[in-house]
């Protein structure tokens, strides 16, 4: 494990646990934020479940009595620790060239994660990585259920605004809303100039209201 020129960021990481091939728990940590915070390719990884649901990762050196000390401190004489330090776990290199330790087996039941729980991965100040969840998995699936119904609903929305902007006529209910923005829109707009037609008539109607309201013995001009 190699801390050389590595950054503080300490911000959670969150995964969700996937399913193997034999349909066991699988933990896949990848990318390149495994360099920045401290780990590299070739690292062995140590495994210490500290409750159902909740494990520490240590990378490069085995899990110590100050390890258990600090995160087991209740533990008593008649339990057992469960550490799992297999050959098999170490950052390998992914098929993006980022480090990657892929986590996978039955015995990830027996320590509280399921397939599809929420997990969120947090560097600890010892640099190590604590695994914990955060949402089971029924709870993170019905998350991911309103998500897709909120999406769903925003584009049935705007389908079906398009469909009654191109066919107004199937849609009568929405007539008397057409009928006052078409009201509001022709108090809002400019008058028009009127037609030669128009002008014609009121000049005529102008021209005998006139020609009434003269006294019977005025001579007609012209």
């Amino acid at each position: 494990m190699s801390f050389t020129n590595h950054t503080t960021n300490t911000k959670p990481r969150l995964l969700t646990v996937s399913e193997s091939c034999r349909y066991h728990p699988r933990i896949t940590i990848s990318g390149a934020w495994l360099r920045d915070w401290g780990f590299a390719i070739g690292d062995r990884v140590f495994l210490m479940s500290i409750t159902p649901g909740v494990t520490l990762l240590r990378i490069g050196t085995r899990i110590d009595e100050s390890d258990i000390a600090k995160y087991c401190p209740q533990r008593g004489a008649s339990s057992k620790l469960q550490i799992r330090e297999s050959p098999s776990y170490f950052l390998s290199t992914s098929i993006r060239d980022c480090p990657e330790i892929v986590i996978t087996g039955a015995w990830l039941r027996d320590w509280g994660f399921a397939i599809g729980d929420r997990i969120s991965l947090t560097r600890t100040e010892e640099d190590h990585i604590l695994l914990k969840i955060i949402m089971p998995r029924l709870e993170w699936c019905e998350v991911l259920r309103k998500r897709k119904l909120m999406r769903d609903a925003v584009f049935a929305t705007n389908m079906l605004e398009r469909h009654k902007a191109a066919h107004p006529a199937l849609y009568p209910e929405d007539a008397p809303a057409l009928k006052r923005n078409r009201v509001v829109s022709s108090k809002t707009a400019k008058p028009s100039q009127p037609s030669l037609f128009d002008q014609i008539m009121a000049a005529t109607h102008e021209y005998n209201a006139a020609v009434a309201a003269r006294p019977a013995n005025t001579p007609f001009p012209g």
